[in-house]
């Protein structure tokens, strides 16, 4: 009987030991096919690389519902427990140097959009960086949008109020974006200003537009 048990381990390491070669030698493969065709053919790699949609089967939500639960989130008020060990840390790193502050500018912009491979379009938009080359206020729409990332609400509204013509005083901020269409001067003119980066940890703008 003991005999029969030890053989029984001993073929469940051998078999176990066989399941870890085969996959290692199947991860190992599939690295190496991957690779040749991302050489060969980028696109069928990246087909390959999609993995099917799982919707839910159940009901759809209820924009009700849905409104009732963010809001539970958002719009409570909730006591954050400041302890003291913050103070410390903010203590600790008032002595530290920030960093200059980063100036985007339409050239620096361009110049990075220029080294940027033709078909590839990593944004949600699904836009080719080719198409963001040849387009000659490419570079002004992305310092538009890395503009709205930074910048505030009141931020955004007084650059609304610069580049929205007076005529539509209950415009949002959302409405100073560069349109497709040829733009007036005084949008071009609020895009071409160059944008001051504060790189604090926290992600907070201190400088103001030049």
């Amino acid at each position: 009987m003991q005999k029969l048990t030890e053989r029984i381990d001993d073929l469940k390491q051998r078999i176990a030991a066989w399941g870890k070669r085969i996959r290692r030698y199947t991860e190992r493969s599939t690295l190496f096919n991957q690779n040749r065709l991302f050489q060969s053919d980028q696109k069928r790699l990246c087909k390959s690389l999609e993995r099917p949609i799982v919707s839910g089967t159940g009901p759809a939500p209820n924009q009700a519902d849905m409104v009732a639960f963010w809001r539970s989130l958002w719009s409570e008020p909730v006591n954050h427990n400041e302890g003291p060990w913050t103070e410390v840390v903010a203590s600790q790193c008032a002595s530290i140097t920030p960093m200059d502050p980063v100036i985007i500018t339409p050239d620096v912009v361009a110049e990075a959009v220029l080294r940027a491979p033709n078909w590839k379009s990593p944004g949600l938009d699904g836009l080719h960086h080719y198409w963001l080359k040849g387009f000659m206020t490419g570079p002004d729409r992305v310092r538009y949008i890395l503009r709205s990332n930074i910048f505030d609400v009141a931020e955004l509204e007084r650059l609304r109020r610069e580049a929205v013509p007076s005529w539509d005083e209950n415009a949002t901020a959302e409405d100073a974006a560069p349109q497709v269409i040829e733009q007036p001067a005084n949008v071009d003119a609020a895009v071409n200003t160059p944008v001051v980066v504060d790189s604090n940890d926290d992600g907070t703008v201190a400088q103001e537009l030049e």
